[in-house]
């Protein structure tokens, strides 16, 4: 781009060039984070009548929010604990009753 910028002529082929691959890539940032919201309105439309504690809705929010991204290595009780600062057998229980309310789908 800076030796566009400092070019003598009037050949502005490199930085259109440029321009456009700027653009493409704002376009599919921006396609990716529409997508991800998309995702999260439907899967909070699908589960407004779902009954979930703060916890388990902490946890969701929280994986959700890596998308368009997988959320690294899943949900596992330990991660759980750590999140909500449960004790071992509440992580096991919440996460067993959102497994029960087929929560991990989006």
């Amino acid at each position: 781009m800076d030796t566009t910028c400092k070019s003598s002529t009037l050949d502005i082929t490199a930085w259109i060039e440029w321009f456009l691959k700027i653009l493409h890539q704002s376009i599919d940032e921006t396609l990716a984070k529409v997508e991800a919201i998309k995702i999260k309105t439907q899967f909070w439309d699908k589960h407004i009548n779902t009954k979930l504690n703060e916890r388990q809705k902490k946890v969701i929010q929280k994986m959700l929010s890596y998308l368009p991204n997988e959320f690294q290595g899943g949900m596992r009780v330990k991660k759980y604990m750590n999140l909500t600062k449960a004790t071992r057998i509440t992580a096991s229980r919440d996460l067993a009753d959102l497994v029960q309310k087929d929560i991990w789908r989006w």
